[in-house]
């Protein structure tokens, strides 16, 4: 899913520069870099009051923070629980 049909109405210098890094990163292999592009993907699309795009970026830095192994997880995590995107107790069974 493209940042330009997400992210509309954000400044599109920034967001080039977070979907470069984001094609950087997923060409590197670099796990950790690319939780902290769909972080930031994720808070840009918040910016502009696009919550099924921040949604969406924030999962996939969730996933990505996992595959680290990042301590931002936990953060993640809790970010997508207040957005009732995720249930961590139905993880826990």
């Amino acid at each position: 899913m493209p940042l330009q049909a997400l992210t509309r109405g954000d400044d599109p210098r920034q967001r080039q520069r977070v979907d470069e890094a984001l094609r950087a990163a997923a060409r590197d292999g670099d796990a950790h870099t690319l939780m902290k592009a769909y972080e930031t993907a994720a808070d840009l699309a918040s910016a502009v009051g696009n919550a099924y795009a921040a949604a969406f970026f924030l999962t996939h830095a969730y996933v990505w923070a996992l595959v680290a192994g990042s301590g931002a997880a936990d953060r993640l995590a809790a970010r997508l629980q207040a957005l009732g995107r995720l249930d961590v107790d139905d993880m826990l069974v």
